[in-house]
């Protein structure tokens, strides 16, 4: 049995994530995909536009075959925590062969280009072609030698933004030792970002999993207008919080019609939350306890809280931002403020697993061989049961697993009382089965 593992959002499911599920198992020969999906909230910092177990039917319907849920400590998390969460959580499966991502830019000379699994598999040994970059990229950032450390000191002393100084001190690095250029722009590509922690995390746990990159096709990550071969996530969030739902059948796949048409009735968005953020903004400035909300930031929040009311919710993000605060830090921020997310008991999390479960949204009948293997091989709880789920955790699991309902709780109850929706706890909702 070959298994390849898939990291997504799906925030929404369009055509191109059907054609990367494809590729997937094409490229590698694998029998069964296994998804890691984000929540109901994702790394942006925001509420997904559908919720999980409709996205997780979504992946089923067009090649996934068991759809995982990331705990939401992880998939609101920074690039790092997101990929050793999800990593992990794969890994702990016991069964997962080839982890496969998108990326672009994977070239020395900046072109574009996809590799196969034996390019992929070669890759740890130190070839500069073409999924090699990920790797030598993954151990300078797990190793720091000392010279990339000083540069990286040296330009952020310069007042350099830290995903910019990072580019600049790797891309010096990797000269002084007769490497191979970093490709232009190779750090400020969303998928590659992720690529790299993905194979960090893959070697801080020293899995067995080998890596395949597949090149984007169609726009490009952060394009706002549908278009192309394959569109954008952003572009398709963007029709769907604005009404326009005729536009968007050509884009996604022909078998989602329907369930795109009563999904797209109640989305959620970011804007729906603004009531629970500011009541915790207002409320009495104590912030440093939560999640990457550095004393700068809460700082600002302090003496900016009152100016934010009126704004949207992006519009507080930008307010809020600064030289050395991201807008996409300060988003999680909100959201971790938005979902109480502890700073303490997060790293309590991340130091004891990270991964305590394996939290199935859902699955294809076809896919029993998989399930037994996983329950033969797997040092994963496998919960398919919300109801007595707890029972099979240690105390840190069930916090985390407690954590995840809650978040789950306010997505849908926020939904209830926007849409006038039914509204399900977690404890009656079971796995997805195609």
């Amino acid at each position: 049995m070959r298994v390849v593992g898939i990291i997504a959002e799906y925030n929404p499911f369009h055509s191109g994530h059907a054609y990367h599920l494809a590729k997937a198992k094409q490229e590698t020969g694998a029998d069964f995909a296994v998804v890691v999906m984000s929540p109901d909230f994702v790394q942006r910092g925001e509420p997904a536009v559908f919720g999980k177990y409709t996205r997780a039917k979504m992946a089923l319907l067009n090649g996934a075959d068991l759809v995982l849920e990331l705990p939401v400590c992880y998939a609101s998390g920074s690039a790092e925590y997101f990929a050793q969460g999800a990593v992990s959580t794969l890994d702990g499966l016991g069964v997962v062969d080839v982890l496969c991502f998108g990326c672009e830019g994977t070239k020395a000379d900046g072109t574009k280009e996809e590799c196969g699994p034996e390019e992929a598999r070669a890759a740890r040994s130190g070839s500069d072609e073409p999924a090699g970059i990920f790797w030598k990229t993954a151990e300078v950032f797990n190793r720091e030698p000392d010279a990339f450390s000083d540069s990286l000191r040296t330009q952020l002393a310069r007042g350099v933004s830290f995903p910019k100084a990072r580019e600049l001190a790797l891309s010096a690095w990797l000269e002084s030792v007769g490497g191979a250029p970093l490709p232009e722009g190779f750090l400020r590509e969303p998928n590659n970002i992720l690529g790299i922690e993905y194979c960090r995390a893959i070697l801080k746990f020293q899995s067995r999993m080998e890596i395949l990159p597949i090149k984007r096709a169609g726009s490009g990550y952060h394009e706002e207008r549908l278009g192309g071969r394959f569109c954008s996530a952003t572009a398709l969030r963007g029709e769907l919080l604005t009404g326009k739902r005729s536009f968007i059948r050509g884009f996604i796949p022909d078998n989602l019609a329907g369930l795109y048409e009563s999904a797209s009735l109640c989305p959620a968005a970011a804007d729906d939350f603004l009531p629970c953020f500011l009541q915790k903004l207002l409320a009495d400035g104590s912030f440093e306890d939560i999640l990457d909300i550095s004393d700068g930031l809460a700082g600002r929040m302090r003496s900016l809280r009152y100016r934010c009311v009126g704004k949207t919710y992006e519009e507080t993000a930008a307010f809020l931002s600064a030289k050395q605060l991201t807008k996409s830090h300060v988003r999680r921020a909100m959201l971790h403020l938005i979902l109480g997310t502890g700073a303490a008991q997060t790293e309590q999390f991340r130091a004891g697993g990270p991964a305590y479960y394996a939290h199935v949204l859902g699955f294809c009948r076809e896919a029993s061989p998989l399930l037994h293997e996983i329950k033969l091989r797997g040092r994963l709880p496998l919960l398919t049961k919300n109801a007595d789920a707890a029972g099979h955790l240690s105390d840190t699991g069930r916090a985390m697993l407690r954590q995840d309902f809650e978040a789950s709780h306010l997505y849908r109850g926020i939904q209830a009382l926007k849409y006038g929706t039914p509204f399900r706890s977690e404890y009656e909702m079971s796995p997805v089965v195609i």
